[in-house]
């Protein structure tokens, strides 16, 4: 099966991308986590036909179920979404730096530039 254009959107990010439909939605959210910068474990994932319709690509197994099963039609919008707040976010790949991120109790969030050492993992 020949590979599929897609628009890729998400809070921070929007192109076109080829995505081939052989890929489990565990390899696609691997794929997508340089591009939207949300990890494959924090990612929401829906499919936006052309004729409007909103599907969700969230299943038990995703290693098991592949992209062909989905309705994916040229130019179709994969809208990519956080599920939860991350513990941090990488600068970089690589990175020797991330900001720590944390909440308290009365919902007072903060932040902290980590110096790793090594790079991040």
């Amino acid at each position: 099966m020949a590979d599929v254009p897609l628009y890729v959107v998400s809070d921070y990010s929007s192109s076109e991308r080829r995505i081939t439909p052989s890929w489990s939605i565990a390899q696609l959210k691997k794929k997508l986590e340089p591009i939207t910068g949300i990890p494959p474990s924090c990612q929401r994932i829906s499919l936006k036909t052309t004729a409007n319709e909103t599907i969700p690509l969230e299943v038990a197994d995703e290693e098991a179920v592949y992209l062909q099963s989905y309705p994916l039609t040229p130019y179709a919008e994969l809208r990519v979404s956080e599920t939860g707040h991350r513990p941090y976010l990488y600068l970089g790949t690589p990175a020797r730096y991330i900001w720590q991120h944390g909440c308290r109790g009365n919902d007072t969030c903060y932040y902290v530039f980590v110096y790793c050492g090594s790079p991040c993992r």
